[in-house]
């Protein structure tokens, strides 16, 4: 019985050990970079935040930023700990391509996928835009500088012959989607990009107020986004997602991600991938995009190496081998 006892006691102190082991590996703060006051992004990366908060000694904030490009430009200079961005803008972080060329981010990890992002363009009817042939001349918000909307915007652009950075076919207006909401409402602006999930409250309102229309990308411009290896895959706005929308309209997506580095502690990595996995439906009150998460969708989809904590934790559940 003795030896029993003891036994007993010595697998408490152990567990003890380790309880308090994860429970000290918590930083003190952790910020997570989002996007605009009003983006889905923002909205994401504040309620984690707030999760983590809630059930840790760890003050955790979601940030305001220019969105996916500007979240991985923080990453990279350790002013945030974790970042939301979609999975295109990502892998050209971790590979030092383009806008990173000389500065990427090799420790760039993945902690999971919180939605699809759709890529969208919406056309006032003043606009004259019935098709992507019709953009040459017009005024285009392509979203905040140094954000993932207007990275993306640039690529799939360029698929279907446009190169807005050094040609006059295309006027961009580089601002968000509230600052484009109201540059088309006022006819300073004939359309707008978005990277979005369906349906998205921003293009909804402003389909409402402007009569805005989504257009299809080119069946070209489709292929070449999608070739082997790409971060994009052909995806559909279903006819009627918004209104006055009578057709399919056919474009490209990629997954939008939650992110952190390697120099995040492993426990804290799969402290709050368990967190995030454990309370979608509390999470989904904050935003609809987490009432989306399934065992299916959760990491589909990632080219980047997952964060060791995730990968632990995913593994525990089964979705890994």
């Amino acid at each position: 019985m003795k030896s029993l006892l003891a036994t007993l006691l010595s697998l408490l102190l152990i567990m003890s050990g380790f309880a308090a082991q994860a429970e000290t590996s918590w930083p003190d703060f952790i910020t997570i970079g989002g996007g605009g006051s009003s983006a889905t992004f923002y909205a994401v990366a504040t309620a984690v935040a707030n999760l983590i908060s809630e059930n840790s000694k760890c003050a955790a904030t979601g940030s305001a930023t220019n969105g996916g490009t500007n979240n991985m430009q923080l990453l990279a200079s350790k002013e945030i700990e974790m970042g939301m961005a979609d999975q295109n803008t990502a892998m050209q972080a971790y590979l030092g391509l383009n806008d990173f060329e000389g500065k990427g981010l090799p420790g760039l990890r993945a902690i999971a996928v919180i939605y699809r992002g759709y890529f969208a363009v919406q056309a006032v009817p003043s606009s004259g835009i019935k098709s992507w042939k019709d953009l040459t001349n017009k005024r285009i918000c392509v979203g905040m500088a140094a954000s993932g909307t207007e990275t993306v915007t640039r690529q799939v652009f360029a698929a279907m012959g446009y190169d807005y950075s050094t040609s006059k076919d295309i006027v961009a207006e580089y601002v968000g989607a509230s600052s484009g909401t109201d540059l088309l409402r006022n006819g300073q602006a004939d359309a707008m990009t978005f990277l979005a999930p369906i349906p998205d409250s921003s293009q909804t309102e402003l389909v409402l107020t402007t009569g805005a229309t989504p257009i299809s990308l080119s069946e070209e411009g489709i292929k070449t986004l999608t070739l082997e290896g790409s971060a994009f895959a052909a995806g559909t706005i279903p006819a009627n997602t918004y209104n006055g929308q009578d057709e399919d309209v056919f474009t490209v997506y990629t997954p939008m991600v939650l992110w952190s580095t390697e120099d995040m502690d492993e426990e804290v990595a799969y402290q709050i991938t368990k967190l995030i996995y454990e309370n979608l439906g509390g999470l989904a009150l904050s935003h609809n995009v987490f009432s989306k998460i399934n065992n299916d969708n959760i990491i589909a989809g990632i080219s980047i190496p997952l964060h060791a904590g995730a990968q632990r934790f995913y593994k525990e559940i089964g979705l890994i081998k």
